[in-house]
This record gives structure tokens, C-alpha cells and sequence, in this order.
């Protein structure tokens, strides 16, 4: 499983009293980190991390085309393992494992069901602070003299770990690579010749080659292309979050459980449910291929329309930082083409399947 290649394990190292806090060793990228800071030590420990190990880092897809091993407590912790590598300070190191702690259940399928999909911030980030203050970190926090506002990862130019699209941040870099392993796109040692070409100066990250740089930028839009900003993907999420809703509107789960509860609980929730538009709605999820269509703007049943999530990375030349674009003319042609496919969205004209149906 890639968390187990890449992370292994997490050791908890011994005290010699018993009201030292335990060092966690991490297995990284990097070598191993010794993670000797007590705020980061509990908040690792916490019940708000700890349940992000059973929220699926692609949501629902995990259910659907196949398990990838990959949760977003891994994610969570490799991105505060970046930003200590490139030596963020320890506020923005807290604030890059909590960054997640607010997903719902199946991660963006919360973008859908309460409609934020084509929003430049998707869901999580809007309830952050909110959802942070109804868990258990705001106690150990306080314990440590910081507050909620102190680690807000959207309002405190925390500028290693938050970036605006087409540029790098610690974020997009972590998960970026992490994509590129699960489609074999990535091999360790590419992550290791990237990790040694890119650099965090001045507010700014960027490359110092342009072909390791290239080789970055294509990963990311293949992920964009290829699972971010597919019409199975954004129809799957829609379905799920349809039965999500329908849950809710039964009682047969509350709001409180798509923010607050974890995949497999309300997964097995769903799937065991007698109720026939649910039953319905996930049948058309599971074989999701067999009832949907490109339509067109006079024949459609939903439009939809995602954000361009492609890194078009700066390298350092010898004229200065450029982004790839200006260096790169076939990049440059691919990232207009791509950028002008997600602007323009999808039309989606949903069908009746040939194969019996649960209706």
C-alpha cells in the first residue's frame, strides 16, 4: 500500500517521564523526522488528525474504481513534513496538518452537496475555522498559548504552505507527487531529483531546471485530465452527494455526520439503506458509465464546470524566474488547450441504462 512505502510506520519513542509527550519518528521523503515539539506531537495524536485516517484522500472514488491506499491523514502529514523540511516556522507547520481537518466524508464530495464546486476555495476551507473550534485542537492549542486565528492556513500569509493557482505551494507539491506515484508517473527517484530542484526563497517556490520542471508540470496535468476534472469523476461526486442529501433528508444520517463522521461508517450507512432513490442514485454511482452522456447547452440535465488546477511552476533563469510557459512553447500550447477545456465545462445529458436498473 503507498502510505506503508512511503510513511511506514509512525514509532512512538520512549519517555522517561511520564509527563514528557512522546517523540513521534516519521519515516518521509526526507529520512526520518524526529517530530520533538509537544503541540505537534498531541495534535498528531488528537481525534481531529487521527479520524482523517478514514477519510479517503480521493473521497468516494476509493468505493467506486478502486481502493488507492491514500488518506488524508497521510497527505496531511507529508505536507507538515515539507514545510519543515524547507523550514517553515512551527505556526505554519500546525497549520499544515490541520489544513484537512475539516473535509467531510469522501473529501470534495462536500464541494457538491453544498454546492461550492466551481469556487476558487472548495468547502473545507470556508467551514475551517468553525469545524476546527467543535474538535478537541482548540484545548491543546490553548495549552501551548496559540489560538485558532493564530494557525488559520486562508489568513496568515502562510505563503510555504498556501499559493494561488498556476503556482507550487506545499499543498499542491505533497499531493502532487503522491498522484504521480499512485498513476506510476512518478518513480522514487524522480521524487528525489524534484525534491533537490525545488526551492522555497523569498515567498516564492520555483524549479532551478526546466525539464525537472516540465516533468512536474505534466504530472499535475495528467491528474488534472485524467481524475480532478473528469465528467466520471464530477458525476460520481454529484450522485454521492444526491444520496447524501436524500440521508439526510430521511434521517437516516444528520449533518452532523457528513462533517464529523468517516467514510466506511457512512458508506455502509448508505449501501444498507432499504430506501429505493438512494439504492437508485448509488447503482448509477457503482455503474456510472452507463448513465450519462455529452450533451449540449439545448440538451442537458446539468452543466458542469470545475477549476483548472494545473501548476504551470516558475523556474529561476538566468533573466530571473519565469514561469514554464514562457520557457516551454509545447507546455505553454497544452496549458491553453487545457485551461480552455475546464472553462468551458460540461453539458451532461443523464441516460437509462440498457442493464436493469433498481427503479
Amino acid at each position: 500500500m503507498l502510505h506503508k512505502f512511503i510513511f511506514s510506520f509512525i514509532f512512538l519513542a520512549s519517555s522517561l517521564h511520564a509527563n514528557i509527550v512522546p517523540n513521534i519518528i516519521l519515516d518521509t521523503w526526507y529520512g526520518k523526522y524526529t517530530i520533538d515539539e509537544p503541540v505537534l506531537c498531541e495534535l498528531i495524536k488528537s481525534k481531529a488528525v487521527q479520524r482523517l485516517k478514514h477519510i479517503n484522500q480521493y473521497g468516494v472514488l476509493d468505493y467506486i474504481i478502486a481502493p488507492q491506499y491514500f488518506n488524508r491523514y497521510d497527505h496531511s502529514i507529508r505536507v507538515m513534513v515539507t514545510l519543515r523540511r524547507f523550514g517553515a516556522s512551527l505556526l505554519e507547520q500546525i497549520a499544515g496538518l490541520l489544513h484537512d481537518v475539516s473535509h467531510t466524508v469522501f473529501s470534495h464530495v462536500g464541494d457538491h452537496v453544498f454546492k461550492q464546486v466551481s469556487n476558487k476555495d472548495s468547502y473545507q476551507d470556508g467551514i475551517h475555522i468553525w469545524y476546527l473550534n467543535r474538535t478537541d485542537i482548540p484545548e491543546i492549542l490553548n495549552t501551548h498559548g496559540i489560538t485558532i486565528a493564530d494557525i488559520d492556513h486562508k489568513d496568515n500569509g502562510f505563503t510555504m504552505l498556501e499559493q494561488d493557482l498556476p503556482d507550487i505551494c506545499a499543498d499542491r507539491l505533497s499531493y502532487t507527487i503522491d498522484g504521480g506515484l499512485i498513476e506510476h508517473k512518478l518513480t522514487y527517484y524522480d521524487i528525489r531529483t524534484m525534491l533537490d530542484h525545488v526551492h522555497f526563497q523569498d515567498g516564492v517556490w520555483f524549479f532551478d531546471d526546466v525539464t525537472i520542471a516540465r516533468k512536474f508540470a505534466d504530472v499535475s496535468m495528467h491528474l488534472h485530465l485524467n481524475l480532478f476534472n473528469t465528467v466520471w469523476n464530477f458525476v460520481i461526486y454529484d450522485w454521492t452527494a444526491q444520496v447524501l442529501l436524500r440521508a439526510v433528508e430521511i434521517d437516516l444520517i444528520i449533518l452532523d455526520d457528513i462533517h464529523f463522521s468517516v467514510d466506511d461508517v457512512v458508506w455502509d450507512i448508505l449501501n444498507k439503506s432499504s430506501d429505493k432513490e438512494i439504492q437508485k442514485l448509488l447503482y448509477k454511482a457503482y455503474n456510472y458509465n452507463d448513465f450519462f452522456a455529452l450533451g449540449s447547452p439545448d440538451d442537458q440535465d446539468k452543466y458542469l464546470k470545475g477549476k483548472c488546477r494545473c501548476i504551470d511552476p516558475l523556474v529561476k533563469t538566468k533573466d530571473g524566474l519565469k514561469r514554464l510557459a514562457e520557457l516551454d512553447q509545447e507546455f505553454d500550447l497544452r496549458l491553453k488547450d487545457v485551461q480552455k477545456l475546464t472553462s468551458d465545462g460540461w453539458y451532461i445529458k443523464y441516460t437509462q441504462s440498457k442493464k436493469r436498473t433498481n427503479e
